[in-house]
């Protein structure tokens, strides 16, 4: 038999999908804003829990469209890559 909170029995689906969103798109932000103040893909990766860089950077391509440093290269011109 599986137990289950009460509160979760009230809650809608659509709350829990879109908590579970939420969770889904935080790590992808914390990325941005260490990538940002210069810290390196891999120290990035490793910090956040990602098993190896190469799964970080397929991440952050399905999420944003590109890669961490086409993404620097192409929206932050200025940059210089850690």
């Amino acid at each position: 038999m599986t137990r289950v909170s009460p509160g979760l029995v009230a809650t809608p689906v659509a709350r829990l999908r879109c908590a579970s969103r939420l969770r889904g798109f935080a790590r992808p932000m914390r990325a941005l804003e260490m990538l940002a103040s210069g810290t390196a893909v891999t120290t990035i990766a490793l910090d956040l829990g990602y098993e190896n860089v190469s799964a970080f950077i397929a991440m952050f391509r399905r999420t944003f469209g590109v890669t961490p440093t086409q993404y620097f290269a192409e929206l932050v011109p200025d940059r210089k890559e850690p």
